[in-house]
């Protein structure tokens, strides 16, 4: 009898060792799948997908606890990556180049598809490339903008004047001084190019500049060397492009949380006229000639030294 109390015993505490041995995974494995990461965007198209996806609770079936930072700006976005207050962060090629060369540990991670426009002020009765010779374009300096901006410089021909670039970095900001008569132009992604155009001003007809490839998502390398964090940022790009896939499948804009409608400055008059199939694609990787073109243009604006390469450029 004693030796079956014994080995009853041993049993007892064989199992329950085997409880706790798995309950201790559960728990680390639960902890590892909701490590928190903080995502900075700003009013932009290319933000929408990934709020909507968390609206939608795509992130949390993908195992994703997300934290989003709304900012007004793109510099502010990446200054909170640059500093570490942020892992992951919307931006582009050129402004990660810029960064790189002051030190900072952020790496472009997959492209996002971010159309620029250029709105002139409609009481100049600017209509054309060539009219905005010997006037004032605003844009974001060492960005995607300056790039879209010097690409339109280059159509004017015969110029006889100077054409100022302020920096305003605050894309709402910038439509909203365009559109109150104290720009003569200003650069605009697509989403605050809608916001213009049902107050009235629209983009000019300028010749093709692709921007393709150009925009998208920046890592801090400080996150991405934490692995239970890497393995959150991967799956960030699968939520973009779920929500994407859903969104191109639509011929108008689904209903959107409030929330996100405030956070990114929404209204329902420019969620009308956003078109799912024309204005959103599926992320990718930067090709190599956009690579090179990001090298010479930083170059070119003296904004890195002729030692800079791209070799960091991008995750890999």
């Amino acid at each position: 009898m004693k030796l079956v109390a014994y080995i009853c015993c041993l049993f007892v505490l064989l199992l329950t060792s085997c409880e706790k041995s798995g309950d201790s995974k559960r728990v680390e494995r639960l902890q590892d799948d909701t490590t928190e990461i903080v995502v900075a965007v700003f009013p932009s198209l290319d933000a929408l997908p990934l709020m909507i996806a968390n609206d939608r609770g795509i992130l949390d079936s993908l195992g994703l606890a997300v934290k989003f930072c709304v900012y007004r700006s793109q510099m502010d976005c990446e200054k909170s990556l640059a500093e570490g207050n942020a892992d992951v962060a919307m931006t582009d090629l050129f402004r990660v180049g810029w960064w790189q060369w002051q030190k900072k540990p952020v790496r472009f991670a997959f492209a996002t598809k971010r159309d620029m426009g250029l709105v002139a002020n409609k009481v100049l009765r600017i209509s054309k490339v060539a009219q905005l010779d010997d006037r004032m374009i605003a844009a974001t300096r060492f960005s995607l903008e300056d790039y879209y901006c010097d690409k339109v410089v280059e159509q004017i021909t015969k110029r006889k004047g100077q054409i100022l670039r302020p920096q305003i970095n605050s894309v709402e900001l910038r439509a909203k001084m365009l559109v109150s008569g104290q720009l003569d132009a200003a650069v605009l992604a697509r989403l605050q190019v809608v916001k213009a155009g049902n107050a009235g001003y629209d983009a000019l007809k300028i010749g093709r500049i692709s921007t393709d490839g150009f925009a998208g998502y920046a890592f801090n390398m400080g996150s991405w060397h934490d692995m239970a964090k890497q393995k959150q940022m991967v799956k960030l790009q699968r939520a973009y492009d779920i929500v994407v896939k859903q969104l191109c499948a639509q011929a108008t804009m689904p209903e959107i949380s409030e929330t996100t409608l405030k956070s990114l400055f929404l209204d329902k008059q420019t969620v009308v006229s956003i078109k799912p199939k024309n204005d959103f694609a599926k992320s990718g990787a930067p090709c190599d000639t956009n690579i090179v073109t990001v090298v010479e243009r930083l170059k070119q604006w003296s904004a890195v030294g002729e030692i800079f390469s791209a070799d960091t450029l991008c995750i890999k």
